[in-house]
C-alpha cells in the first residue's frame, strides 16, 4: 500500500498511474471529482471553439443587416451560457453522483445500487452535456432566426452535431476516468444484467475476459449453425 498522498498534485499522480497501489476511498473520491470536473469543462469549451471555428470560419454564412451587431450580441449570449452551462453541469453532475463520493469515503461494500450508480455515471453525464448543448442549440436557433431563418437553421443545426459529439467524448472521458471506482464496486459482488451501452452480462465477470466472452459466444452460436447443404453439380455432357 501506497503512503497517502497530501496535496491535489501528489494525489492526481497517483490516481493517474494505474501500476500504484488502491487509493484510499477519500483520496479516490478526491481526484476522481477534480479529474473529471475538469475533463468534462476542457471537453466543453473545445466544442465551444469548434462552433465557432465552423461558423465564421467555414461556413458560408447568409447575409444579414448589421452583420457585426449580430456577432456582438451572438458572443454576449454565447459568453454568458457558457457560465450558465458549466454552472448548471458541475452542480448536476455533483448531485448526481453524491452517493458515488459517500461510497467512496465510506469504504463499505458496494450494493447493488452502488454498482449501478458507479456504471450508468458515463450515461447520466451524457445526456447531461447533450440536454444542455441541444438547449444551446434552441437558443441561438431562435436569436439569429429573428436577423435570417437561413442563420438561425445553419447555427442550431451546427451547434446541434458539435454537441452530439462533444457529449460522446464526454462519455469516453467520463468511462476512462471512472474505470478504478468501477473495478472497485464490481469486486464486490455480481452485478448482473446491468443494462449500460458497451456493457456485457455478468457472466463475463465470474473468471472470464471480455475477449473470452465474445469468443464463447461466437462459437456457441456457430456451433448452433446447420451446415449448408449445396446441390450436387452436374456434368456437363459432350
Amino acid at each position: 500500500m501506497t503512503p497517502p498522498a497530501r496535496g491535489l498534485r501528489p494525489l492526481l499522480a497517483q490516481f493517474l498511474d494505474s501500476t500504484a497501489d488502491k487509493q484510499s476511498g477519500a483520496e479516490l473520491s478526491r481526484a476522481v471529482s477534480a479529474v473529471l470536473t475538469t475533463a468534462l469543462v476542457v471537453t466543453n469549451l473545445i466544442g465551444a471553439a469548434v462552433v465557432l471555428a465552423v461558423i465564421y470560419l467555414i461556413l458560408p454564412l447568409p447575409p444579414v443587416h448589421d452583420a457585426a451587431a449580430v456577432r456582438q450580441l451572438n458572443a454576449i449570449v454565447a459568453a454568458a451560457y457558457i457560465v450558465f452551462a458549466v454552472v448548471i453541469g458541475a452542480v448536476g453532475g455533483r448531485a448526481r453522483l453524491s452517493g458515488l463520493q459517500r461510497w467512496l469515503r465510506d469504504e463499505r461494500p458496494a450494493d447493488g445500487s452502488v454498482q449501478r450508480l458507479v456504471v450508468r455515471a458515463p450515461l447520466f453525464l451524457f445526456r447531461l452535456q447533450v440536454g444542455l448543448w441541444l438547449a444551446a442549440a434552441v437558443v441561438f436557433g431562435v436569436l439569429d432566426s429573428v436577423h435570417s431563418v437561413r442563420l438561425g437553421l445553419v447555427v442550431s443545426a451546427t451547434v446541434a452535431l458539435t454537441g452530439v459529439t462533444t457529449g460522446a467524448c464526454a462519455y469516453l472521458v467520463a468511462e476512462r476516468i471512472l474505470r478504478k471506482p468501477v473495478s472497485r464496486a464490481l469486486a464486490d459482488e455480481d452485478p448482473g444484467r446491468l443494462r449500460v451501452p458497451g456493457w456485457r452480462p455478468g457472466r463475463c465477470l465470474r473468471g472470464r475476459s471480455a475477449a473470452g466472452c465474445r469468443c464463447s459466444a461466437s462459437s456457441s452460436s456457430a456451433s448452433r449453425r446447420r451446415p449448408v447443404r449445396r446441390p450436387p453439380r452436374r456434368s456437363s455432357s459432350g
